[in-house]
Formats: structure tokens, sequence, C-alpha cells
């Protein structure tokens, strides 16, 4: 699989998990990140898009991080935050 294709595949994977998948939302991150770090080294013709990307799954990543220790009400707020995201991901997503 092209490093294109499976980073579309990661992305569409975060944009489905929720509060409750805490810990594949932080281990999909990571390997989101592993994939595009390369591609931001190569100076890529949509680095900036990549960067963006990146920083948005940073965000997914510290608020899943953040909810396995928060109590219910707190874990409703953030699931809030987490589905913004996700949709701000599934517009960069469809960008690439």
């Amino acid at each position: 699989m092209s490093k294109h294709k499976s980073i579309k595949a990661l992305i569409r994977k975060l944009t489905t998990l929720t509060i409750y998948n805490a810990e594949q939302i932080i281990s999909t991150e990571h390997k989101l990140e592993t994939e595009i770090v390369p591609m931001l080294k190569q100076h890529s013709l949509k680095q900036t898009l990549y960067q963006e990307i990146l920083s948005k799954a940073k965000e997914l990543n510290i608020l899943a991080t953040a909810s396995i220790m928060q109590s219910t009400h707190a874990k409703l707020a953030t699931s809030i935050q987490i589905e913004t995201i996700q949709r701000e991901l599934n517009a960069l997503a469809s960008q690439l």
C-alpha cells in the first residue's frame, strides 16, 4: 500500500473512533505520525496539508489521553471536541 493510501486509511480510522476508544485513538495517531513525518522530511508538495493533518491528529491524541482519567460529564464535553476535530480531519483528508 502506498504511503498516500496508508495515510488516508489511518485518517479514516481516526475519524470513526469515539472517546470510548481512547487507546485506539492514541495508537492510531502514533501510526499516522510515523507515516507523515517522512513525507514532511521529503519536502512534499502537500507539506502544509500534512502538517495540518498531523496537528489535528495530535489534538485528538491529547484529548483521548486526557479522557482516560475524566468523569462521565467531562468525557461528554471532550467527546464534542473530538467530533469537531474529526470533522476537520475529514475535510483535510478530502484534499489529499
